[in-house]
């Protein structure tokens, strides 16, 4: 019976060509039927010529069909006795597989990781640290060669188990080399992923994500052209944006549901302990972070109620809209670094003028709700029994002050006395 099988399916690959739909349809249907099926299927040699062939005419040639992408699903599913086979397909290198060119040919192709590395770990170790694994780790991953295709609900799930074998740190990795919408992508599917939240040693991956994301921000902005903006740039802006804040309140999320669960556990840890050994991956951040607040705080002006003249051109203020909310989780980052790590005061005094653009946020921006309230509170942190930092803030002297057209219009003016005190006199009189 399966050597009659086997010679159906020889016969198939043989005659393909001349109805290459129909045949196609009955090859990937008839798998529906078991095991020996695709067991008869791969003994007439699916992998050795026949697959390969379609899967590089299926995007070669129009219509590109998803067939042979079918195919491939339909032969590895349900513990098939091909599913070594196809592995060996997939993973030589050179690579021999394709790029999937459009979104159905992808979606099979993912559902034929799933089957695969789903209960076998070796495979999954393979797609996550070998080169030709890694292709096909940047095929799942990669979301700027065609931003608008529809991903299925099971990357989600492919996502979600290469995090939760420890993987997260290559996901990051090779969501950067591909651009940012692939950063996004990673980030949202780590925002997801809802196990693994009494494991700390995600964090130092957090902690890597928002280095590397503030400081292609970083890059961004110094070098921008508020007269020049374009379209790509602002989209560039706003994805690394989004990314930037979803991955600060993810650290937050992760660390209050471990500090919880901490809690509740009748083998309690030292938290402190456990995150020092994280402290280097934290510093090397909070250094990228006050760097790009910085640029922040000299190149992107506040937002306020009353504030009359438009930020412009237009562009320029598209891009304020677009960043907004940055300023804030880049002091969100830093509360949270030196309420964990002491030493980043240290490191926040020692940046040049890193104190200072922490205290000049101490002011209502609309671009950045709850910006001044989240920064008197990472003032505390900072100067928490520190006396380096408390001696700086004690030195300040008053500079100057900004005027305001709000007193100039009822006829006031602010001043500074001869005590460094602020105050309110009738506009063109002596003090």
């Amino acid at each position: 019976m399966d050597s009659h099988q086997q010679l159906e399916y020889a016969n198939l690959f043989h005659i393909c060509n001349e109805d290459p739909e129909n045949h196609l349809r009955t090859i990937r249907n008839s798998f529906a039927s078991g095991k020996h099926m695709q067991q008869a299927a791969g003994d007439a040699g699916l992998f050795k010529q026949f697959l390969p062939e379609q899967l590089t005419a299926s995007v070669s040639q129009q219509p590109h069909s998803s067939l042979p992408w079918q195919i491939l699903a339909n032969s590895v599913a349900n513990d098939s006795p091909l599913q070594d086979e196809a592995w060996a397909f997939l993973t030589r290198f050179p690579p021999k597989l394709p790029h999937p060119v459009t979104s159905a040919q992808l979606a099979a192709f993912e559902i034929s990781i799933w089957c695969l590395i789903l209960n076998n770990k070796n495979r999954l170790n393979q797609m996550c640290t070998s080169p030709a694994g890694l292709y096909l780790l940047d095929i799942l991953v990669d979301q700027d060669r065609h931003p608008h295709w529809q991903r299925e609900s099971i990357l989600y799930r492919i996502i979600s188990h290469i995090l939760s074998n420890g993987y997260a740190e290559i996901l990051i990795k090779r969501a950067v080399l591909l651009g940012y919408r692939s950063i996004y992508f990673a980030v949202d599917a780590m925002s997801r992923e809802s196990s693994g939240a009494e494991d700390p040693t995600l964090f130092p991956t957090l902690y890597l994500i928002t280095r590397l994301i503030a400081k292609h921000l970083h890059q961004q902005i110094s070098t921008m052209d508020k007269f020049n903006i374009s379209e790509p740039d602002l989209t560039l802006v706003t994805y690394l944006s989004e990314s930037f804040k979803l991955v600060i309140s993810l650290l937050y999320t992760r660390y209050e549901r471990f500090v919880m669960l901490q809690n509740e556990s009748s083998q309690k840890l030292d938290i402190v302990h456990v995150f020092q050994r994280y402290y280097h991956d934290s510093s090397l951040a909070t250094s990228e972070v006050l760097l790009l607040l910085s640029i922040l705080h000299s190149r992107i002006p506040r937002k306020t109620l009353v504030q009359k003249s438009p930020i412009s051109p237009e562009s320029f203020y598209e891009l304020c809209e677009a960043i907004g909310g940055v300023k804030r989780e880049c002091v969100h980052f830093i509360t949270f670094a030196s309420h964990l790590y002491p030493a980043t005061q240290d490191i926040v005094r020692n940046t040049e003028g890193g104190l200072s653009v922490i205290l000049s946020q101490c002011n209502i921006d609309d671009f950045n709700p709850y910006l001044r309230e989240v920064s008197v509170l990472c003032i505390r942190y900072l100067l928490q029994n520190n006396p380096d930092n408390q001696a700086f803030v004690a030195n300040l002297n008053p500079m100057g002050i900004s005027k305001s057209e709000i007193l100039e219009e009822v006829g006031y003016d602010s001043q500074i006395d001869d005590n460094g005190k602020v105050k309110l006199v009738p506009k063109n009189r002596p003090q």
